[in-house]
């Protein structure tokens, strides 16, 4: 923040003596691109101007979010950005199909599923690379019935570990992890969401992991706060997935004003705090509200 402030002062103060000694001179002052010039760069220093006033303010709610500690779960669950719509909640009951669907759903946009345990899926697609190594994107796909943090924390080093084990056969620089669970212990789920929201996704220089976490009993939709560490082009790719998600899901519940009960286990600000921790297994327990996995 300290060092984009200080190049924001020096563009200015440049810019400044430039255009004044241009001034001084009238026969540079009467060059027209000389004018075109100065006026780029005044636009160009608004721009860096209205980034660096967003990122001072954004800062602060990049909070670290501890999964341990229920004021900080609670913080978390409170946040709407995070939260669907009333109508999600319980959607796995209205979507019973739903873990079947979304895998198809990636099938149909050219990527190839292959189950591989303890995932439901794990999948490629070619990237257009001319003139160089051909080069993949990379999905997983995981289901836990009773998700936390721990799990999340296992899955993520292990998807790490997969990229990097197939850097030579199938490079991607560029991988989703997409967590998947209809657990009803809401806590439990938002101290697994802690983990996918302070991830901070970037593996290397060049290739980066980008976790999102479906609730499909709470209605909630996680994702990392901080993706600044990534390559812009990276971060325009992952929030252009993660919207194409979120549509898909939406497309799944017709509109509608009805307004779905709430359960007991909703926390409120003095709510006890419940968490049990649960290890990852490479047998992935089958939803009660999905059909037999697809082979």
């Amino acid at each position: 923040m300290i060092s984009q402030f200080i190049l924001l002062v020096l563009f200015s103060v440049g810019v400044y003596i430039l255009y004044r000694k241009a001034q001084s001179v009238p026969e540079i002052s009467a060059i027209k691109w000389v004018g075109t010039l100065f006026t780029v760069s005044l636009v160009i220093l608004v721009v860096m101007g209205v980034l660096f006033i967003f990122q001072l303010f954004s800062s602060g709610w990049l909070e670290r979010f501890d999964p341990g500690d229920p004021k900080s779960v609670h913080r978390l669950d409170r946040i709407r950005r995070f939260r669907l719509s009333s109508r999600f909640v319980h959607l796995q009951n209205t979507w019973p199909t739903w873990r079947k669907d979304i895998r198809q759903a990636f099938e149909e946009q050219g990527w190839t599923m292959r189950v591989r345990e303890p995932y439901d899926a794990i999948g490629i697609r070619p990237r257009w690379t001319p003139f160089r190594r051909k080069r993949f994107d990379r999905v997983f796909l995981f289901y836990h019935p009773m998700l936390n943090v721990i799990v999340v924390d296992q899955v993520l080093k292990n998807c790490e570990r997969l990229i990097f084990d197939n850097e030579k056969t199938q490079p991607s620089r560029r991988n989703l992890v997409i967590l998947l669970t209809d657990m009803t212990n809401r806590d439990e789920v938002t101290s697994a969401g802690a983990g996918t929201v302070n991830y901070l996704g970037k593996l290397d220089g060049r290739t980066s992991l980008y976790p999102m976490l479906i609730d499909f009993n709470a209605g909630r939709f996680f994702y990392p706060l901080d993706s600044t560490l990534m390559r812009i082009t990276h971060r325009f790719w992952y929030r252009t997935k993660r919207n194409q998600l979120l549509n898909y899901i939406r497309e799944q519940v017709p509109t509608t004003d009805e307004k779905f009960p709430s359960y007991a286990d909703v926390p409120d600000d003095h709510s006890d705090f419940q968490t049990r921790k649960y290890a990852m297994t490479s047998d992935v327990l089958s939803s009660d509200h999905t059909d037999e996995r697809d082979t």
